[in-house]
Order: structure tokens, then sequence, then C-alpha cells
């Protein structure tokens, strides 16, 4: 598509209820030949759908430049709503004050209108109201177009984060090697102490049964003695009943 074929393709995008990505219809050839032609309104509003905000527009407008077109109210609608996925990407909350200061909407209703019907139901944003608090906290948003000259300080900043990411897993290998040898050194020396109780749990019971047996065997030493010894004493007890008998009977 060229010149006004390519202008109907850009302002039909941009109004289409539908469609919030538009690299894919930037990158038409024959679109970006539209700049410094009677066309390029049309892609200046490509763009502005692509990667501005109602901000932008805003300023646009009042700049007086004619490089961008007046908005339906569609088109507006859309526009916020872009508006909404930008500031829901820099934040998990955004307050109604800030959403209707930067979106120029009125009242709380027809922003929590906005924020409902056109942002969370059609899966641009995801989040809570929170009326109480006048609050909008954000889950999770859809991606915006990113224009190719923001690619290399996106790339920079992958980078810086891979490389934090890098040290700081570095750092959590390092700790977790030295918190595993001091768990393998405490289970060896815990090992080492059980091992030293069984020894003197052993050398204990060995020690106690020998005791034993010797004592045995002095207890039935001595309990031979006494009766043999008591023997002799009960024999001369007999032979005094034997004479005291006789004695009698004379």
């Amino acid at each position: 598509a060229t010149g006004a074929a390519a202008a109907a393709l850009a302002a039909e995008a941009a109004a289409h209820p539908g469609v919030f990505a538009f690299a894919e219809i930037l990158d038409v050839p024959g679109m970006q030949a539209l700049a410094n032609t009677e066309h390029e309104p049309a892609l200046s509003l490509l763009k502005l759908f692509a990667y501005g905000t109602w901000a932008d527009y805003r300023a646009a407008r009042a700049s007086g430049s004619p490089a961008l077109p007046p908005l339906d109210a569609a088109a507006e609608r859309k526009l916020r709503q872009l508006t909404v996925v930008s500031l829901a990407e820099r934040s998990a909350e955004l307050t109604y004050d800030e959403l209707q200061a930067t979106l120029e909407i009125g009242s709380t209703r027809e922003l929590e209108d906005l924020l409902i019907n056109e942002c969370m139901y059609t899966g641009l944003v995801r989040g809570t109201l929170d009326q109480q608090r006048r609050m909008f906290h954000v889950r999770g948003c859809a991606g915006r177009d990113v224009p190719r000259e923001s690619l290399k300080d996106i790339v920079a900043g992958l980078e810086r984060w891979e490389a934090n990411t890098g040290a700081l897993l570095q750092t959590i290998e390092q700790s977790a090697a030295s918190v595993k040898a001091s768990s393998d050194a405490a289970a060896r020396a815990e090992k080492e102490l059980e091992a030293k109780k069984e020894s003197v749990r052993k050398e204990a019971e060995e020690r106690g049964g020998g005791g034993s047996g010797a004592r045995a065997r002095q207890g039935w030493a001595g309990g031979a003695h006494e009766s043999f010894d008591s023997m002799p004493v009960a024999m001369e007890l007999t032979e005094d009943d034997r004479a005291g008998r006789m004695k009698r009977r004379r």
C-alpha cells in the first residue's frame, strides 16, 4: 500500500475497536513513505496509537500541529484505553485522582466504566477496583508497541538485568555451598560424637559385667566356708544332747 491506500489503512487500524498493536502495520511497505507528504497526518495518527498516550494527543492539539488530525469519540475512547495500559505498565497501584487527571475524565462513575467495560473486559488490563480507597490495583496488562529507537535502551536494560542476576546467582550458589559445607561438618561431628558415646557405653558394660562376676565368686566361696565352719558346731551340739539324755536315763 502506498499513498492514499496506506493512509486509509492507517486510519482504519487506528479506528478499529479491536486493534491495539500497530507495529506490523507500521512495517507495511509504503507506510513510512507517508512522511513529508499530504498523508503524513495518517502516519502521525498511527504512531500516536502505537506509542503515544492521551497526554501526547492533547499536547499536540494544544500546539496547533497540523500533523495530527482530531479524533472522534470512538478514537478518543481507544486512546484512553491504551493510556491506561501504559500507566499499568509503570505502576501496580493507580489512584483514581491520577487516572482522572491523566485521562481528563471528570466523574468517578465514568472512570470506573472505562476501567471495567473498556479495559478489563477487553483483556487490556487485569486488576481490582478499591472504591473505598479510590485505587485501581493492577495485576497485569497487555504490552504496547515499542519504537525502534527505544530498542537499544531496552536491550541495554536487559543486559544490566542479566549481569545483576548472574552476580546474584553466583552469590546464592556460594552461600549454598557454604551452608552445605557447614551442614556436612556438623553431620560428621555428630557421627563422631555418637561413635564415642557408643564406645564409652560398651566399655562401661564390660567393666560392670566383670565386677559382678568377681563378687559372685567371692560370695560363693564365703558361703562355702560358713557352711563348713558350722558343721562342727552342729556335731558338738549333737554329742551334748546325747550326753544329757544319758544322764537323765541314769
